[in-house]
Formats: structure tokens, sequence, C-alpha cells
């Protein structure tokens, strides 16, 4: 049977702050149901299975003593993120969350149908898509003494998952559109002068709408970035497209600890 498809990210990030309240069973948890539908998204979306997020799953199912559950994955994704020791020692992590772009904007499009008294609106939804011009991005944190950075991965395409959605429910759409336009055809035609008849058709072309309700204040495209660090003071960049670098913020990073840094790109 099909599993239902959820949100890859939100149960990616769940098992990251598990595991960075060092509470390990439930981080794998999340990780392990995060990644089957991460394999849905390569499947329905064509967004392939960050290595970034394989590395944290297999690192965790080792520490967790999990790994025989996952066999199967190690065989097809290989160990190269594993640690040989799960102990931080006088390291921590720093983690990039980086919005990029905008989501697509639903409109209602409209096609017109003649009839005898007049033309008939559909109005369907369909999305614009506004793509940001760069799509990747590199997280960089620079000390007194050194630099470290890392390239960050696509973790959930929300244009992709928007377009498809709202693809496979076109059908449905369609036939309640449909049946709505029908029902008011009904009601005109009961009107027994044809002149009003045809204003009301008229004055339709103007109503038929349709549904336009989306989550305007998403980003088009979500990336992650990890860096295993030595604790100390860190001033973050995010460099996208090779392009200059851009400062962030400042951030303490203790020994065990998990700092999360937030980036928002609208283009």
């Amino acid at each position: 049977m099909k599993r239902p498809l959820s949100n890859a990210f939100g149960r990616y990030l769940s098992g990251i702050i598990y595991e960075a309240d060092n509470n390990l069973n439930d981080a794998y948890i999340d990780y392990y149901k995060a990644l089957h539908i991460y394999q849905d998204y390569e499947e329905k979306y064509g967004t392939p299975v960050p290595s970034i997020f394989m590395d944290d799953l297999m690192r965790v199912a080792r520490a967790a003593g999990r790994t025989n559950e996952i066999q199967s994955f190690i065989d097809e994704y290989g160990g190269a993120g594993w640690t040989e020791d799960y102990e931080a020692g006088d390291r921590g992590w720093i983690v990039l969350i980086h919005f990029n772009g905008t989501a697509p904007v639903k409109r209602s499009s409209q096609i017109f149908i003649p009839t005898r008294d007049g033309p008939v609106a559909l109005a369907f939804p369909v999305y614009d898509v506004l793509k940001p011009s760069c799509a990747d991005s590199r997280v960089i944190a620079a000390s007194d003494s050194e630099r470290i950075l890392s390239d960050t991965e696509l973790v959930e395409d929300i244009n992709s998952i928007a377009l498809k959605n709202l693809d496979d429910r076109r059908g449905r759409i369609t036939l309640k559109m449909a049946a709505r336009v029908a029902l008011k055809q009904i009601a005109i035609k009961k009107v027994k002068n044809k002149e009003a008849r045809q204003l009301l058709n008229i004055a339709n072309l103007f109503i038929e709408q349709a549904d336009t309700r989306s989550w305007r204040t998403l980003p088009g495209e979500i990336y992650l970035g990890r860096l295993f660090l030595p604790a100390g003071k860190y001033d973050i960049h995010v460099s996208q497209c090779g392009k200059k670098e851009r400062f962030v913020e400042t951030v303490y990073v203790k020994p065990g600890e998990t700092k999360f840094v937030l980036y928002e790109s609208m283009f």
C-alpha cells in the first residue's frame, strides 16, 4: 500500500533537534521516517535523497545501535558519513537553514465557452513560479585562526511539490468547477427574460474565480548545510553561486552544542 506523503524536511529537522538534545533514539526514528518520505520525493518530484541527510541518518543509527534496520540503505547509499566515534569531544555543530526564493503564487485562469445566452466562464487555479536566479549556496564559519566551509544541499523543493500536487488534483478541481458552473447555468435558465439571462452570463464572467488561496510566506526552496567544528567564536557567512560572501551573524559554539543559523534570499 502506498504510504501517505508528508513533509520530509519537517521530519529531518525534528531529527536534528532531537539529536542536538542528545535524544538519539527519537532522532533516529524521525530520520528513518524522513528517509522513506525522501524516497517518495525522488519518485514523485525528482528530488534526490540528500547525501547530508544520509550522513546524519547513518551516524545516529550507529550511535543508537540501529544499523541492522537500515542495512539495505547502507548497501544502497554507502557509509561515507559514519564517524568512528560519536563523542563530539571539544567540537560542536553549526546547522545552516537557507530559505531560497518565494513559493509559487496561485492565480485564477479562465476559459470561455460560447452559448446562446452568451459566453460561460470556467475558472481554474494555476501557479506562477518565480525560480530563484541562484540555486546553490555555501556556508562559511570564520574564526581568528581558520575558515571552515561546506556546501548546502536541497532538502525541500516547495516549487516542485506545489506544482505536482496541483496537477494531481486537477481532475477533482475540474469536476467541482464544472458542477458549480452547471448549477449557475440552471439558475440562469430559469430567468425568462433573454436579455436578463445574457446579462447574468456576462456578470458571471467577472464573478467566476478559482480558489487562489496559498501560503505566500513560504520559500520556494530550502537548503541545509552542516559544519562540525572546534568550539569557539565564528563569523558565519553565506555565498551563493560563487558570489561575494554575505555576513549572517556571529555565533559561539560550545563542545557538543548545535547552533542553528537561518538565512533567507529572495531571488
